[in-house]
């Protein structure tokens, strides 16, 4: 057989990826009885290009921690600056963040006029001034506005911070990875939302105002304002070529998905999605931050990506909306990060002050070793009517008192905790006994409910 590794550069995959695309080849295998390490071999070398494999143990005695072995595919890098095929452009690269929300330590604040309470005067500098200053709008008004970076192709509309890299004495003179970003500029602007009626239409009319400016000034490419169900889309409609000149914007968010309806993992079709997508123009998702894992239900027909996504998430959470920023810098750095955002809203931990919150340094004293039962609530912000229910299982946890105990996990804090045993939903409830799961409760119900599953599951 021929070697599998050499000592050419590398590049990692991730765990448990199709390096190839979004549908696995049709393979050939050697005939005659191999070992697995044989067979793999086999199946690399005979049917991909510089494909090879690590496995790694992942061997932990700390409660909420995974373990296991990890099968971990690397592409060889060629060294050569030809076209990539579209193939060796993977999302699997992507890394996965938590969602971040927003605060006033890191947005900018439109600024509201002494002198006439519904003008609001915004100033912002910045390599996406137009994104910040949505930011800054959504966090102060307490609306949501999604934003989507074009796809930037004239060079003349982007900055060279190769030079600025910290690490550039490790690699020869005029061979460090490129980093582009958008040119800084400043953005100046007004308009008028009267704050005690806030209405859709007037909500409307301020984001207009905000993008006729943006349009009318300094800038590398134009929006327009599209409008959901409580939610307003900000949409790139004209960026320049490579020549200067100005040309129809393209996103892959406009891309047409056929639903079937049923029940998905919200994340897990999303990010496949959006993979799909970027595959499909010869760029990658580099960046996707995560939401609580979510069971939801798909309507039935053809949609746009982002009337699904907008469509999914008004459903099914609370605050949240998208910002996809482009990096232009070339493969393999650069590519599309998709980031949720959230608004800041009342605290989880302020409706369940009776509540122990589990970790992985607390988990076996309070659930393997405690000697009564312990049902423990999978929660997090962000999901509809969870602070109700969240106060519910407070309630019940005084009632309960010598019975049971309740706890909650928060499901984005403690990721680890919760992909242990396996929750995909929020809420989820598991009730233990010994640290031994014996029932299981998926959604949100009522109190009465909830004291009749305890019942039932103590009998």
């Amino acid at each position: 057989m021929r070697p599998a590794i050499s000592n050419t550069p590398f590049v990692k995959f991730g765990f448990n990826r199709n390096p190839i695309g979004s549908e696995p080849p049709d393979i050939e295998v050697a005939g005659g009885a191999l070992s697995l390490r044989d067979l793999l071999t086999d199946i690399f070398i005979s049917n991909f290009d510089g494909i090879f494999w690590q496995t790694m143990c992942g061997p932990t005695e700390q409660p909420g921690k995974m373990m296991g072995l990890y099968l971990n595919l690397y592409q060889i890098e060629p060294k050569t600056n030809a076209p990539r095929p579209s193939r060796a452009i993977e999302a699997s690269h992507t890394k996965v963040e938590k969602p971040h929300t927003l605060s006033r330590k890191s947005l900018i604040t439109p600024k509201q006029d002494a002198a006439d309470p519904v003008l609001f005067h915004v100033d912002v500098t910045g390599e996406r001034p137009l994104a910040d200053a949505l930011e800054g709008f959504m966090r102060l008004h307490q609306v949501l506005v999604t934003y989507e970076d074009p796809l930037y192709e004239f060079a003349g509309d982007l900055d060279d911070q190769t030079m600025m890299r910290k690490d550039l004495a490790k690699y020869p003179p005029g061979q460090a990875p490129r980093v582009l970003q958008p040119k800084r500029m400043q953005f100046q602007a007004q308009y008028l939302l009267d704050t005690g009626k806030k209405a859709p239409g007037d909500i409307t009319a301020a984001l207009e105002q905000l993008i006729e400016q943006y349009n009318n000034g300094p800038r590398i490419a134009e929006f327009k304002l599209s409008e959901g169900p409580g939610i307003w889309h900000v949409v790139p409609t004209r960026v320049r070529d490579n020549s200067g000149s100005w040309k129809a914007a393209t996103s892959i968010l406009n891309n047409v998905v056929h639903l079937t309806g049923g029940e998905t993992n919200y994340m897990e079709f999303t990010s496949s999605s959006l993979q799909e997508a970027c595959r499909d123009i010869g760029i990658r998702l580099w960046e996707f931050t995560a939401l609580p894992p979510q069971i939801v239900t798909l309507p039935e027909g053809d949609f746009t990506l982002r009337e699904m996504l907008a469509r999914l998430i008004t459903s099914n959470f609370v605050n949240v909306t998208w910002f996809m920023l482009c990096d232009p810098t070339p493969y393999p750095r650069g590519g599309i990060a998709f980031n949720y955002f959230r608004l800041p809203s009342e605290p989880l931990d302020l409706f369940v002050p009776h509540l122990l919150q589990l970790n992985g340094s607390n988990w076996k004293a309070e659930v393997t070793d405690c000697p009564v039962p312990v049902v423990v609530a999978f929660l997090s912000e962000g999901l509809k009517d969870i602070h109700v229910f969240a106060a519910t299982l407070d309630e019940l946890n005084l009632e309960l008192v010598g019975r049971v105990k309740i706890a909650m996990v928060d499901m984005v804090e403690q990721y680890d905790v919760a992909s242990e045993f396996g929750v995909r939903t929020m809420p989820t409830l598991l009730l233990f006994k010994g640290g031994v799961v014996q029932q299981e409760l998926l959604g949100i119900v009522s109190k009465a409910e909830l004291m009749s599953w305890i019942e039932s599951a103590l009998k």
